[in-house]
């Protein structure tokens, strides 16, 4: 990856960056399971009376109600987690919508900026070749008034020759 990288900043002089990690999800610091219950005076008691059965009898009671307590606490938690989820991956694809959006900003209004240029050094390119072909034109211009001016001097020279008259 490291060598497309620089193949591409030598072949177009762009610089491809990858955004730092800085975690894949939001995090929730407000996000804690919540296991007590508000327990009044019979829960209480209930649960005194569990605990201090006596043999099979007190740690079956136990158990039927560890049990029933695990099947209601565990959707409930499984449920808030779910919940938690759902608004850190909410919040991550906010953020992160935020930043491609802005990154594709920076990179337009770079590609912009670079059509300018690039259509400058266009125009400044053309001008050049009218200059060098309007250059080329008088300077042939200026050849054939010479190749002219020796001829008309020449030909001054013969007919004053022939005439008897010096210059």
């Amino acid at each position: 990856m490291e060598t497309f990288h620089d193949s591409v900043a030598d072949l177009l002089g762009v610089s491809l960056t990858l955004p730092q990690d800085g975690g894949r999800l939001t995090p929730n610091p407000r996000f804690r399971c919540h296991f007590s219950e508000d327990v009044g005076q019979t829960e209480l008691l209930a649960g005194w009376i569990r605990r201090n059965l006596p043999g099979t009898a007190g740690r079956e009671r136990a158990r039927a109600h560890l049990t029933g307590e695990a099947a209601s606490l565990v959707p409930m938690q499984v449920g808030r987690v779910r919940a938690d989820l759902q608004e850190r991956l909410t919040e991550s694809t906010r953020h992160m919508i935020r930043a491609i959006a802005a990154r594709y900003e920076a990179v337009a209004r770079r590609l912009s900026s670079a059509l300018e240029q690039s259509q400058q050094q266009e125009t400044v390119t053309d001008q050049t070749v009218v200059l060098a072909e309007r250059e080329r034109i008088l300077r042939q211009i200026l050849v054939e008034l010479a190749a002219e001016g020796a001829t008309v001097s020449r030909t001054r020279d013969v007919s004053s020759e022939s005439s008897g008259k010096g210059p």
